[in-house]
């Protein structure tokens, strides 16, 4: 039979539910702009009924829990977006700061000073006995190899330099992944009692979005509410266990790099994605082989130089003279011979022997139309790195552009579905309040009824 009692305990449950929804939709008002924040919301469902005569009798309402609105696919969305975008932009980043290296096209850019060089012979070929002229030659040939010296330099301490980002998102990959474990055990120990960790859980999901950024990782939740990390088939993050990386430096041609691997084993990691993907693809790919282009220009050009000017005689008839230091790798240690530095006389512009003869100089300026280096002319050959360097940094810009347009639509696009909007919570906030007025008045009424049979009894 039912009593006013039951009737007080569906009021009494109504008004804990709408107190809940209340609380709740002012907890999601409350954090609207913290960062990562989800919304959440009451998810109420009928208490047990009473079996009657006259069929089953409600009980009234409780709280089945308190959901956190999430959805998974947008989650991965933005995080491969993410990932790609701080790829390219850092690539960007670091091609930007080697085309400055280059100052392509400019009075200062190699392009400008190989011309010179080949214009000052000619200019001797025509004045061959000319002390000024050969000075002219030598100064135009000491300025070439400063600046292959120079690029040589400057590339190499951007590579150096690099590494300084390397440390950094190393460390941050690290302090990350260590939160993601603490994290996980909270979680678990708060939701093995029935309670739901949604704030935890929240502060998870904004370290798995940053730590996306950074690397390209691959996230699995299992049935115990811990998440794994994979880093290229491999835990980052197993449940509160963690594989830190580590840097440590490789030498390679001189100044150390820092080479990513795992500090338990020190196993390279392959990384190819993410802000520390961008890094060392530019670190170790790009600016190496801008490099060797590089030497490959510079040895060649040494060679062919030297080979011709052996052939020709200097103002006192000497022969088999070369121009460059001998056995040049790059453009790191390109010279002038010992024999012509600072001495312009030792400069073979002659074919035949003869003060006036400048055939030989001729042959070396010549040498700006020789097909020299894989069908290319010198001078091509340095273009179609320059051209190549642009064409990186094009595709890095439009890759950068267009990821950040993607990233934006999934976040959008995530933020409409788990996000707080003020104007919904306004909504639920009026509808928990004529709720919770209304079972308070459902209270009053028996309240009243309870005390009117009391009345009638005493």
């Amino acid at each position: 039979m039912s009593r006013i009692s039951d009737a007080l305990y569906v009021a009494r449950s109504a008004l804990a539910v709408q107190r809940y929804g209340l609380q709740i939709t002012g907890h999601n008002i409350a954090n609207a702009n913290t960062e990562g924040y989800t919304r959440q919301r009451v998810v109420a469902e009928a208490t047990r009924p009473l079996e009657t005569p006259y069929g089953m009798l409600g009980t009234g309402v409780q709280v089945a829990e308190i959901e956190r609105v999430r959805d998974r696919f947008l989650d991965e969305q933005v995080r491969t977006a993410s990932g790609d975008l701080g790829r390219w932009a850092q690539a960007e980043q670091a091609l930007a700061e080697v085309e400055g290296v280059f100052a392509e096209p400019s009075d200062g850019g190699l392009n400008s000073i190989l011309r010179e060089f080949w214009d000052s012979w000619r200019s001797l070929a025509d004045h061959p006995e000319s002390l000024s002229a050969r000075q002219i030659v030598l100064g135009r040939a000491g300025t070439l190899v400063e600046a292959l010296r120079r690029l040589d330099r400057q590339l190499k301490d951007m590579q150096y330099n690099m590494n300084t980002l390397v440390d950094s998102r190393v460390e941050e990959v690290n302090r990350i992944i260590e939160q993601i474990a603490r994290l996980n055990v909270q979680i678990l120990n708060i939701e093995s009692r029935g309670s739901q960790a949604n704030d935890d859980r929240d502060r998870r999901d904004l370290l798995l979005d940053r730590l996306s950024r950074l690397v390209d990782v691959q996230v699995v939740e299992g049935q115990d509410v811990m998440v794994s990390v994979f880093l290229n088939g491999r835990p980052l993050v197993e449940g509160k266990e963690v594989s830190r990386l580590a840097a440590i430096p490789e030498a390679e041609g001189g100044r150390p790099t820092e080479k990513v691997v795992w500090e338990s084993d020190s196993r390279e990691v392959g990384i190819s994605g993410g802000e520390l993907g961008g890094v060392l693809e530019v670190r170790d790919d790009k600016i190496k082989s801008y490099m060797e282009t590089l030497d490959k220009l510079a040895r060649t050009l040494a060679r062919e130089v030297n080979s011709v000017h052996r052939a020709g005689y200097t103002l006192e008839g000497a022969t088999g003279v070369d121009f460059f230091r001998s056995g040049v790798e790059g453009a790191g240690d390109i010279d002038l011979s010992d024999a012509v530095k600072g001495n312009p006389s030792n400069i073979a512009a002659s074919k035949d022997g003869h003060p006036g003869d400048g055939s030989n100089a001729l042959a070396i300026a010549d040498l700006e139309y020789e097909r020299a280096i894989e069908g290319f002319t010198l001078d091509d050959y340095y273009r179609s790195l320059i051209s190549q360097l642009g064409q990186d940094l094009q595709e890095a810009q439009f890759m950068r552009d267009n990821h950040e347009l993607l990233l934006e639509r999934f976040r959008n696009e995530r933020e409409s579905a788990i996000g707080v909007s003020l104007d919904e919570e306004m909504v639920q906030l009026i509808q928990y309040q004529h709720a919770y007025v209304a079972a308070a008045r459902l209270t009053l009424v028996l309240d009243r009824m309870i005390q009117a049979t009391l009345d009638m009894v005493g």
